[in-house]
């Protein structure tokens, strides 16, 4: 059966390579399927060649990739300003009625004077800190973040996620990390004065790809990318809606940090280290469970229009990714139960700690799915107050009951905080009539 031709279809140039990304590339299985294997080919390659780094006893260089690295990662994803989702409402939202290409191109814009703004504002923060604040190394690296941000503010990440190509996005993505671990490899065996360079070229040439890769992807599947001016009213809504969007991701990053601190604190070294080894596995997992919500995002996007009970339609469209973690969390008890009996020491002890945050997997699902439905009918706000609640509830939880409960503690202040986060998310969905409202926009 054919796809119905959309706003950014060109339907009078297609190719056999445009067939495949408008038919193949739109199943949200594909997609998901494709962001899985990116994720693995992309993150495992930053681990096996950091495995590498010790095999060859270069610690030091891999101290100092990984310091560097995430602070260049963090800096892309303030960048991004939340656009992965906003452009994708807006692609999957207006895609029906083929008049309304340059309405996409027009929020694209906008959007992109925001990113530009940002990517411009962190590149004087980047070097005033590597200039005052960072070693040789870091120097070296950090010269080349600012073209790496500024070419990023171009992305076209959340309009293929708009389009059902989420799939081809992520796999743009993994070549950028693919770039990274070849020139870190590379850099082993160069003198350390060099390494920062090979490093840092690696990190601009892989976000050069990837922006490169996707605008490719959208000129397949669409019209020619066309230029519309901004205006400074979509330039401030991109701010507003931008700034929601991160402070929904932002704080469960700031919590996983400084629950760290209290373990350390709290727990010594060794319970530390079992503290990392677990979120490790619950973090890919809940990675997975983000793909598979972004590839369902338009069709949720589509099952919102119109409907008087958005809370049960965000259920039923994620219920794969809910059905996985339920599965996972399973799964990970399971493991972790039968390897008590099996092993000794601080094996046995990993064990028994994985067992126990088995429940988090499923429990931070929850929230999450629930977040993506606020998202998809633009309850920015909603979103954001419940991303911040949850966080401050699962702080003030596991430093109220880490001294007493161990990692235990950390456990339920988690739980307790996606709780909130869920109950909050319910209670906006449950608003029918004004989610219908706010999808329609």
């Amino acid at each position: 059966m054919p796809l119905p031709p959309t706003s950014l279809t060109n339907t009078a140039a297609f190719s056999p390579t445009n067939v495949l990304v408008s038919r193949m590339g739109r199943s949200s299985k594909f997609n998901a399927t494709i962001l899985v294997i990116s994720f693995v080919l992309g993150q495992g390659s930053i681990f096996l060649a950091q495995t590498w780094l010790i095999i060859s006893n270069k610690i030091d260089l891999l101290a100092a990739f990984g310091v560097t690295f995430s602070l260049a990662l963090f800096a892309l994803i303030v960048v991004e300003s939340g656009s992965l989702v906003t452009l994708a409402r807006v692609a999957a939202n207006v895609s029906r009625d083929k008049h309304n290409n340059r309405r996409i191109w027009q929020v694209y814009w906008e959007t992109t004077v925001l990113r530009l703004c940002v990517a411009l504002a962190l590149s004087v923060v980047s070097c005033t800190y590597a200039l005052q604040f960072g070693n040789a190394f870091t120097r070296s690296y950090l010269m080349f973040l600012p073209p790496t941000l500024i070419i990023w503010s171009f992305n076209f990440a959340g309009l293929l996620d708009g389009l059902r190509l989420s799939g081809l996005s992520g796999a743009s993505v993994a070549v950028a990390y693919l770039s990274s671990a070849i020139a870190l490899l590379l850099a082993t065996d160069e003198p350390s004065d060099q390494a920062p360079y090979i490093l840092g070229f690696g990190l601009l040439a892989g976000y050069c790809a990837a922006t490169l890769a996707q605008l490719l992807a959208v000129n397949l599947a669409a019209c020619r990318i066309q230029f519309v001016r901004p205006t400074t009213a979509g330039i401030g809504r991109a701010f507003r809606e931008g700034i929601a969007v991160l402070v929904t991701t932002l704080p469960g990053q700031a919590t996983y940090r400084l629950q760290l601190l209290l373990a350390s604190a709290f727990l010594g070294p060794v319970a530390t280290g079992q503290f990392i080894y677990v979120k490790q596995v619950i973090i890919a997992l809940a990675q997975i469970l983000a793909f598979i919500r972004r590839a369902e995002f338009p069709d949720l996007m589509r099952r919102l229009r119109g409907t008087l009970n958005p809370l049960r339609e965000v259920l039923i469209t994620q219920r794969t990714g809910l059905l996985f973690a339920a599965a996972s969390s399973l799964c990970l008890a399971a493991s972790g139960a039968v390897a008590i009996f099996y092993f000794e020491g601080d094996l046995q002890q990993s064990a028994v700690v994985l067992t126990i945050f088995s429940l988090i997997v499923f429990s931070s699902a929850i929230p999450l799915t629930l977040t993506q439905g606020l998202l998809a009918v633009g309850a920015y706000k909603t979103a954001a107050a419940s991303a911040l609640a949850s966080a401050a509830i699962t702080m003030i939880s596991s430093y109220m009951f880490i001294g007493h409960l161990g990692l235990l503690g950390i456990m339920i202040g988690d739980v307790l905080g996606h709780a909130a986060a869920a109950a909050i998310a319910s209670l906006r969905l449950t608003r029918g009539s004004d989610c219908t409202r706010m999808v329609a926009r």
